[in-house]
């Protein structure tokens, strides 16, 4: 599978269901550098719209020094969504390349089930939310990457 994202030609090439962030054994020299957050309040899926790419996409980003993959998902979902978060189950990893940097990185996927849905505040990255049952109710375009992501791991 290689998904092609207009931004800046990056690709998705394959993606690996497992229930801890490990990458395989044939690629141990690549690292997992950033997450990816699958997150939901009652049944409606969160969806960000990135206000420097402007598009829908998933929340998610990058893993900080000293941060586990987990740590980072609920971070970038508070900081990028306002909402909290308290755990997370990881759904699996992707491999990707990065074009601008010629270098082929990984990402942890996690899910999350929401408590409260919290004000969103609009922040660098984000200038809204939206709670939805499927992305088709999303009024724009979605990353063609976190429309993979989520039609790979929701089944709706």
């Amino acid at each position: 599978m290689i998904v092609e994202d207009r931004y800046p030609q990056n690709k998705l090439l394959h993606i690996l269901p497992m229930a801890e962030p490990i990458i395989p054994v044939e690629d141990q020299d690549v690292p997992l550098i950033f997450t990816q957050v699958i997150a939901t309040y009652h049944g409606k899926y969160l969806f960000i719209y990135n206000r420097n790419r402007k598009w829908w996409e998933l929340p998610g980003g990058g893993i900080e020094p000293g941060e586990t993959p987990l740590d980072c998902a609920l971070r970038e979902l508070q900081e990028e969504s306002s909402q909290i978060a308290k755990t997370a189950s990881c759904l699996g990893v992707l491999k990707v390349h990065l074009s601008e940097r010629n270098a082929y990185e990984y990402a942890a996927v996690y899910t999350v089930e929401l408590d409260d849905q919290q004000p969103f505040i609009p922040n660098n990255e984000a200038d809204r939310i939206l709670f939805c049952a499927h992305p088709d109710e999303l009024d724009g375009s979605m990353s063609s990457w976190s429309h993979t992501i989520f039609s790979f791991f929701v089944k709706i």
